[in-house]
């Protein structure tokens, strides 16, 4: 229910008006489990700098999440809960075995925009910031919808910096393949766990 009202919110915002059902029907995933995520893409991490996606696989698993920096309530919620699943789980570290790379899907978005919700992400954490262990990156509309299309993450934009989008972690082999995806604002710890180990391993899942 929470998701719906998010995005009746949004839809009364747009210059065309959609009904909830519309919405809904427009955006979610289309899994695809072993897809290997296109990692030359160039994007612009939160200090200005410009990466691919393979800058961040170094040998451990990835949590990639899309999301946009503008986005009132869903995304800071899903970046709360995400934190909590991740502080809660026993014996594994963002500090050292795995990492988070998020993505806005809006390509109007301000490089202060992604630093603002850096800082304001990373400083919600418990164990102090994670620094380039989890970056917020800026891309052009062909990179995002590329990325998007590839890892099957249907969004829609309502308005300007205005998206409906779901809720939802990829969970990415050290090789950049998608191992599993993770739905939903109620991360338990115990599923993240196993799925980063699964995807350390090289074992391909779905939802």
């Amino acid at each position: 229910m929470l998701l719906i009202v998010l995005f009746c919110q949004a839809a009364a915002a747009a210059p065309v008006r959609l009904t909830e059902q519309e919405i809904l029907q427009r955006i979610g995933v289309d899994e695809k489990p072993g897809v290997v995520i296109p990692l030359d893409l160039p994007f612009t991490d939160q200090h200005g700098k410009t990466v691919t996606l393979a800058d961040y696989l170094t040998g451990e698993p990835v949590i990639l999440t899309l999301n946009y920096y503008s986005c009132p309530m869903l995304c800071p919620l899903t970046f709360r809960n995400l934190i909590s699943a991740i502080e809660e789980m026993q014996g594994l570290s963002l500090a050292r075995d795995f990492r988070m790379v998020t993505v806005s899907v809006d390509p109007d978005e301000t490089l202060q925009r992604a630093r603002e919700k850096a800082d304001e992400t990373h400083g919600m954490m418990r164990d102090g910031d994670p620094g380039d262990r989890w970056p917020f990156l800026l891309g052009r509309s062909p990179e995002i919808e590329r990325l998007a299309g590839t890892v099957g993450y249907r969004y829609l934009q309502l308005g300007k910096n205005d998206f409906a989008h779901p809720s939802v972690a990829i969970v990415l082999t050290p090789d950049g393949r998608v191992a599993r995806y993770l739905y939903g604002l109620d991360l338990k710890p115990r599923d993240l766990k196993l799925a980063l180990i699964e995807a350390s391993n090289g074992r391909i899942g779905g939802s």
